[in-house]
């Protein structure tokens, strides 16, 4: 081999060096790219994986299979998913599937309430009201009270705002009685529109006046509250002829509103 070709060979090989390199970097550049690939999705595959957990259990339950339903929301729970458990202290709170037990409701509602589930907490709260698992304790019952309403629950707002209506566990407020049945009623929950209705009826927390009490009478009644029926008839016993059809009127303004500001 004369030099020109051991030079030629040198610098071929010296190239293949080079080569190689570039692949193991290319490929290496590769490998970590699948690896940030599969560290960024990994996140939301599980969040889809445990979706699809949760609707088993949804569906299992709507099918009053209890038991499916607990195993597919139990280790969703254990993984502090705040919707599973709650579901697993419903189950305990009303004994399905599970024998009843308000203690352990109320262990499970309490992790739920704490990630800021407004139902547990309107649920927790039911509990403490009642002494069910729990020491009876109206002021924790408020608090959690509070904290649902605040975050736009109706039942709790409705709740809450009957508490400071009758003023018998708490000193009476019609202020915040008012503030908190409206925010209930404009949910359209009728409980808090026959609430209503009788404050204005009855001149309770606020003035007086017929036409306005009977509106949310009507819009009770028209939601579905058979409670509120019975009262309506006897309002239009009462009620002048001018008022009622005020009412009315009144109650097609607010039905179009969505029943948001119609006091």
């Amino acid at each position: 081999m004369s030099r020109q070709q051991a030079q030629g060979m040198s610098i071929f090989q010296f190239n293949r060096v080079i080569d190689m390199s570039f692949v193991y970097s290319r490929n290496y550049i590769i490998i970590l790219f699948v690896v940030l690939v599969v560290i960024i999705a990994l996140p939301r595959v599980q969040k889809i994986l445990d979706e699809n957990n949760f609707q088993e259990g949804v569906t299992a339950a709507s099918e009053g299979n209890y038991v499916a339903a607990l195993e597919a929301w139990e280790p969703l729970a254990r993984d502090k998913d705040k919707r599973a458990e709650f579901n697993i202290g419903l189950m305990y709170m009303k004994g399905e599937g599970v024998k009843q037990d308000y203690v352990l409701a109320a262990d499970w509602f309490r992790r739920s309430a704490n990630q800021n589930n407004p139902k547990a907490q309107y649920n927790l709260s039911v509990l403490y009201h009642e002494g069910n698992g729990v020491s009876k304790d109206i002021a924790f019952a408020i608090k959690w009270l509070l904290r649902s309403a605040n975050q736009g629950f109706a039942l709790a707002q409705f709740n809450l705002g009957a508490i400071y209506l009758k003023g018998e566990e708490v000193d009476a407020d019609y202020v915040k009685a008012l503030k908190w049945t409206q925010l209930a009623a404009s949910q359209g929950l009728p409980l808090a529109m026959n609430n209503i209705g009788h404050m204005y009826l009855n001149g309770v927390g606020v003035e007086k006046n017929m036409a306005t009490g009977r509106m949310w009478m009507l819009l009770a009644v028209e939601q579905g509250s058979a409670q509120s029926k019975s009262g309506l008839s006897e309002v239009d016993e009462v009620i002048s002829a001018s008022d009622k059809s005020r009412s009315e009127k009144l109650a097609r303004i607010c039905a179009g509103k969505k029943f948001k500001d119609c006091s």
